[in-house]
């Protein structure tokens, strides 16, 4: 605009011992470009050079960065994001340990679409223990990358049934099967109890537990009705609680 540049922070102009005059301009900013002009005067007159800047982008900057732990809760969703600026608009890679996370039907990415939002997230829905690990992005544009800290995600649940047991109703000597399908992570102990009591092979019990699909069964063979009358107990336990169903 034809007016003296500004000596501050950003404008720095340095005079070499031969006559050549340097302007830095420190973080430069999308306004700063145009055209620039130096004028040199003495006695005699004044000569004067013009030249263009034009800023192609602004590398990255990250405002706020990922939080540094994230407990997840199994079977749900969990959302991590950070913020970021740069001209033009950062292209954002998310990682998980090694492994690039791309878009699918159960994780979701959002990358700033309004003017002033700069917020971008990571969305997994339905978490399984699989998903815990160490998530990073890198933010980049045409001038240059920027890498996130790391944000370390755990995977927990308290125990609980998604198939409680049911009452069984058996005659003498037939035999008595009490089943439960239970979730949890870690994946939670099984107990069964008959009258507050832990039933062990000893009683004649037979106790199975597939941990993959959390299916639990109680069997006992031969029941003796003096021996196993009463209420049975299915008790779950794991390091974030208990949970426990008794059946008559």
């Amino acid at each position: 605009n034809g007016q003296p540049l500004p000596t501050d922070d950003r404008f720095h102009v340095t005079e070499s011992e031969d006559g050549i005059s340097t302007l830095s301009i420190h973080k430069a900013q999308l306004a700063d470009k145009g055209t620039y002009t130096a004028k040199a005067t003495n006695a005699v007159g004044e000569a004067e050079a013009k030249t263009t800047l034009n800023i192609a982008g602004i590398k990255p900057t990250l405002t706020n960065d990922l939080d540094a732990t994230l407990q997840a809760t199994k079977g749900e969703s969990m959302t991590i994001k950070l913020s970021a600026t740069g001209t033009p608009r950062p292209d954002i890679v998310w990682t998980r340990g090694n492994d690039e996370l791309a878009p699918n039907d159960r994780i979701q990415v959002t990358v700033p679409t309004a003017e002033g939002d700069d917020t971008y997230t990571l969305t997994i829905l339905n978490v399984q223990p699989e998903d815990q690990g160490d998530y990073s992005a890198k933010i980049s544009n045409v001038g240059g990358t920027v890498k996130s800290k790391k944000c370390k995600v755990a995977v927990s649940k308290t125990p609980e049934f998604v198939t409680k047991p049911t009452t069984q109703e058996v005659k003498q000597s037939e035999t008595a099967v009490f089943e439960a399908k239970v979730d949890g992570y870690p994946i939670p102990k099984v107990i069964w109890l008959l009258n507050g009591k832990p039933l062990t092979p000893k009683d004649g019990a037979q106790v199975e537990m597939n941990a993959p699909t959390g299916d639990a069964k109680l069997t006992i063979p031969k029941v003796d009705l003096q021996q196993h009358a009463g209420s049975v107990t299915c008790r779950l336990e794991n390091v974030h609680g208990s949970q426990e169903e008794t059946v008559h």
